[in-house]
């Protein structure tokens, strides 16, 4: 089981330029059949950080994702080269596939899920990431939670390199190589209109500057962060 997913996520998800769309593309393509990852998935999969590792996973923060939402939205993120450990973790009563992997820190701001630079402690442990952990039950034979951590013992991606989590003065976020490109401006802005990139101002005040589209309108009320539903 183990070394069918990190090589068919190796296959599908190789390591890459952390700005290169096509192989993101091709990751998010190859993950969305029927495959090795997708069979040991059930109905829905808890995705979190795991930032320490003495840390149980009952204290870690989860986010409640169908296995179609994950493999397609938050999977394709990283990129694998096939090195893998399997591990029994009897504090948790569960075997941990423990990935090498690295983040696509430099995709353009639309390829997202969600505006992870809008805090900065979030978007670097995204964009340090260094292995993907998928824990499964024995029971089961399945992947109920998966996590992203910066804890592994080496960095997979010799070519990697961290993005300033610090806003722009539009207050839109990083801002990859490619925006620099007219044409990719372009074909952004009527996703840019339609999700705003909000960053938290410093204050008790949920206030937000505005989005890329409308960099110079007034500041708005920021939406109310859901919270993760836990499921444990």
């Amino acid at each position: 089981m183990a070394r069918g997913i990190a090589a068919e996520l190796m296959m599908h998800c190789p390591l890459a330029d952390a700005d290169d769309a096509a192989a993101f593309e091709s990751c998010r393509q190859g993950l969305a059949g029927e495959g090795v990852l997708h069979s040991h998935l059930p109905n829905r999969v808890l995705w979190g950080h795991h930032g320490s590792t003495s840390a149980a996973l009952r204290q870690g923060g989860m986010t409640q994702l169908a296995p179609e939402v994950w493999t397609q939205l938050y999977a394709p993120l990283f990129m694998f080269n096939g090195n893998h450990q399997v591990e029994w973790v009897g504090a948790e009563n569960q075997f941990v596939i423990r990935l090498e992997a690295g983040f696509r820190n430099r995709l353009a701001p639309g390829q997202f899920p969600h505006p992870f630079w809008h805090d900065p402690a979030q978007w670097a442990a995204y964009q340090h990431t260094n292995g993907v952990l998928l824990w499964v039950q024995p029971q089961t034979g399945r992947i109920h939670v998966a996590q992203f951590t910066e804890q592994a013992p080496r960095r997979c991606c010799s070519r990697w390199r961290p993005w300033r989590a610090a806003s722009t003065a539009s207050g839109c976020g990083p801002m990859p190589a490619a925006a620099r490109n007219p044409r990719w401006r372009s074909s952004t802005r009527s996703i840019a209109r339609r999700t705003p990139t909000c960053a938290r101002s410093t204050g008790s005040t949920a206030t937000c500057r505005c989005t890329c589209a409308r960099r110079n309108a007034a500041a708005a009320t920021c939406p109310a962060t859901p919270r993760a539903r836990s499921g444990w």
